[in-house]
């Protein structure tokens, strides 16, 4: 192989670590998605169509369009399947300088997971020709065509992932298994009894593999998630080998550990969050039914269960933290409502009943409200794809501290921290942070 690529994709792997919920199906609400944006493209933009926008007249629009005016990443794939392969090509020649945050990063993920689709090696043997698409702009690259290409020919993806990564193999940690764990969830997605069959047999030792992540939020009705789950619950989850793994790793290690009976932990969640999508209670329930051995333990992984969700469910952690906001979840349910959807600030603080925790979930959400993750950068339909609003989420903390009616010295703090919080993006904000200065 090409040690260009081979370089490129050892970047792509390490930089893919952290993503996970990988989600690929489309909207069934195409109509409703296009409206907004399709309103917003100047007459200037279009083309002699009438009215009408074009493919590529909608995706160039959001190179410079306002982050809250943007649409959902699954529109931007929408649209990309409607461009001719040669606008589908000048887009990506027009966008290859973009950077690799914001609406210019979705469009190169939508554009080269399109491409995916269509001639995934071309798009592949084409990256080679340009260097200028290195370190995360390459990688948004990479995973996209992979991901594209598992969409329609998931076994001819996964054969040639596996023969990308595998030089990797020694790397520390399981970055490489992320891009594998993509294609999984095609496969679980598109031929469910055929995934089933290969569980029952633990055939290739799928239910002992990272892969069964994927495997798990690919199965769409619950009656294979339930069958696929207990399986792996009795063949892995319930092995005394693996709890025993698992002991030792958590008495010893702070590091992630390769071993597949350690990895059971991260597959456990996604299994979980898996349920949970169709049933949060059911998904809870096993949780707790299935115990590490530890309370400490069990704790602590029931606490990351419920805030991952959180953060996936903004909606639904704000209905449950109406309906029992003396839960013991209830600040990390406030957390993720803030962080995902600040505009439901001040219809959060009424549910925390002390300034202490006001004070603390508006902190946590300014800094979060700032900050890019890795996974931020690799959009997938169907996930919580987030573009940084700074505008709108300084305002909404604005309202949201007003709606805290905190003690003065708590409000001049939390002011302070948000001002120079978002001094660097929003002029209003820095205007502010001067006039903090003594």
């Amino acid at each position: 192989m090409n040690s260009q690529r081979l370089h490129l994709v050892a970047t792509a792997t390490l930089m893919l670590g952290a993503l996970g919920g990988y989600r690929a199906w489309k909207s069934e609400q195409k109509n409703d998605q296009l409206i907004a944006t399709t309103e917003s493209i100047s007459a200037g933009q279009r083309r002699d169509r009438g009215d009408i926008p074009t493919a590529i007249d909608k995706l160039r629009s959001i190179r410079d369009m306002d982050v809250s005016k943007a649409p959902r990443f699954e529109t931007l794939e929408i649209w990309a399947e409607d461009l001719t392969d040669n606008d589908l090509l000048q887009l990506l020649r027009e966008s290859q300088s973009d950077t690799h945050a914001g609406l210019t990063g979705w469009l190169r993920c939508a554009l080269y997971a399109e491409w995916g689709r269509r001639d995934p090696r071309a798009a592949l043997d084409d990256l080679l020709k340009h260097p200028e698409l290195a370190g995360t702009c390459g990688n948004q690259a990479v995973f996209s065509i992979l991901r594209g290409w598992s969409e329609v020919d998931p076994d001819a993806a996964m054969a040639e992932a596996r023969r990308m990564i595998s030089p990797f193999s020694d790397y520390e940690g399981h970055g490489p298994d992320r891009i594998i764990e993509t294609i999984w969830f095609q496969l679980a997605n598109r031929d469910p009894e055929g995934i089933l069959a290969r569980i029952a047999n633990n055939q290739d030792s799928l239910l002992d593999s990272p892969e069964m992540g994927g495997v798990f939020r690919g199965f769409r009705n619950r009656s294979d998630l339930d069958l696929a789950l207990q399986k792996w619950t009795e063949h892995v989850w319930n092995d005394p080998a693996t709890k025993q793994a698992i002991a030792a790793h958590l008495s010893t290690s702070t590091q992630p550990n390769s071993n597949s009976r350690v990895i059971a932990l991260d597959v456990a969640l996604d299994a979980a969050l898996a349920l949970a999508a169709h049933d949060f209670d059911a998904a809870a329930s096993w949780l707790k039914d299935n115990p590490l051995g530890s309370e400490v333990d069990d704790a602590g992984r029931m606490e990351r269960f419920n805030i991952l969700w959180a953060h996936s469910h903004p909606r639904e952690a704000l209905a449950r933290l109406r309906s029992n906001p003396h839960s013991e979840f209830a600040q990390k349910y406030a957390i993720a409502v803030l962080c995902k959807d600040p505009a439901q600030g001040p219809k959060v603080m009424p549910h925390l009943d002390t300034a202490e925790r006001r004070f603390e979930a508006i902190s946590i959400a300014a800094s979060d409200l700032n900050t890019y993750t890795n996974r931020d950068f690799f959009p997938v339909p169907g996930q919580t794809n987030r573009l940084l609003d700074y505008e709108g989420s300084y305002r909404s903390l604005l309202e949201t501290i007003d709606a805290a009616r905190l003690p003065d010295d708590q409000r001049i703090k939390l002011l302070k921290t948000v001002h120079q919080t978002f001094m660097s993006e929003v002029p209003a904000a820095a205007e502010a942070a001067m006039d903090d200065s003594p």
